[in-house]
């Protein structure tokens, strides 16, 4: 189930997640594989516990967090079928830094652009604690940045002028979302983080833990159709001023900047 939830407050991420969770086992819906059954139950109790107080948002001393490299992962340009296209190697970044055995895993996705600018104010904590990072905190998962295909370092060809229609067909909604499923399968902890050794090599993949789509507009739009279209890996969405009802005309959009831009003279003129 999609849950558009604009605040940040504990209050509404929990019910967010929590209706997502009621949702996925209501009879008659869809329900989770039988793999995944007994670990979306105990993550129930996690997501459900009584909250504490929020905590301070304070920023982070860059040494307090673990470093955040960027990392890739090599995946097909195209998914489906035509294997002669080749493979590129999409990027990404992970703060592990409250991760614990058995937490979710966060994907913060980045949209239509440069991912790398986003890092010191989603994954880093250096401006604050972010959504992501708050809810990584809260319940001991990991935090993932997530860069789309064809923006910044994530190139299946050159981005230029001279990029070639024959290139370009690559850029589409499937490919772009296909990209996270083959992803999240593949995913693993760091071998740097010290429960690497604890933790299997599958422990980070959905069919183990729940993972939860954070974005907003565009982003928030992926994550909505990723929730209808691939239930099994993304377990819960956040979805931000996502418009999911695609038209041609949008006249609403430009009405309602239209309005905020008119003038208004005061009553008394």
């Amino acid at each position: 189930m999609l849950v558009n939830v604009r605040s940040t407050t504990d209050s509404f991420i929990l019910t967010a997640l929590r209706y997502a969770k009621i949702m996925i086992l209501v009879p008659g819906l869809q329900s989770p594989p039988d793999t995944m059954h007994w670990q979306l139950k105990t993550s129930y109790a996690v997501f459900t516990r009584r909250l504490r107080p929020a905590e301070a948002l304070l920023p982070v001393p860059r040494e307090a967090t673990e470093p955040n490299d960027a990392l890739f992962v090599e995946m097909p340009i195209d998914h489906f079928g035509n294997s002669t296209a080749g493979t590129f190697k999409n990027r990404y970044w992970l703060n592990a830094t409250y991760y614990k055995p058995g937490g979710p895993v966060f994907l913060f996705d980045s949209g239509e652009q440069n991912a790398e600018p986003l890092l010191p104010y989603y994954l880093q904590e250096y401006h604050g604690l972010s959504a992501v990072m708050r809810l990584a905190k809260r319940y001991k998962g990991l935090a993932i940045l997530w860069e789309h295909r064809f923006y910044g370092a994530s190139l299946p060809f050159p981005v230029n002028q001279n990029t070639t229609a024959s290139q370009w067909q690559f850029l589409t909604t499937d490919q772009a979302l296909e990209d996270v499923v083959y992803f999240a399968d593949r995913v693993t902890l760091p071998v740097s983080h010290p429960e690497a050794a604890n933790v299997s090599e599958n422990a980070l993949q959905p069919s183990v833990t729940p993972w939860v789509w954070i974005g907003g507009s565009y982003p928030g739009i992926r994550g909505a159709l990723m929730r209808v279209r691939n239930p099994s890996t993304i377990f819960a969405t956040w979805a931000s001023s996502a418009p999911v009802q695609a038209q041609v005309d949008m006249a609403s959009y430009y009405k309602a900047a239209e309005r905020s831009l008119t003038p208004r003279r005061p009553k008394s003129l």
